[in-house]
């Protein structure tokens, strides 16, 4: 991320959506990720599901949101997995943040 470039606010959506596309946000996951799935809520328009390829038994689904305050997007939360999963999506219903995933 460029220095000096500031976000705004949570709850801003308007300004956080400008402030997004005239920066380039990053996030560094500390695993190899396969899939990723971007959440299609109005609500959480950067919110992204990151599941990762590891050669072991245990693999991880994180979700990660962008946090203006920090100019970029830091892990909200984060479970195990057995299998890398091949493929994560949102639920098109826009009632919950749910997601799926396969492995």
């Amino acid at each position: 991320m460029a220095q000096g470039s500031q976000l705004s606010a949570p709850g801003e959506q308007t300004q956080t959506k400008q402030a997004v596309e005239q920066h380039i946000v990053d996030y560094e996951s500390q695993y190899k990720l396969y899939a990723l799935a971007f959440c299609n809520r109005k609500a959480n328009p950067y919110r992204i599901a990151c599941g990762s390829f590891r050669d072991e038994v245990s693999n991880t689904v994180e979700i990660i949101n962008l946090n203006p305050q920090l100019g970029g997007f830091q892990r909200t939360c984060s479970f195990e997995h057995e299998f890398p999963p091949t493929k994560i999506m949102w639920s098109p219903q826009m009632v919950r943040n749910l997601f799926s995933f396969l492995g």
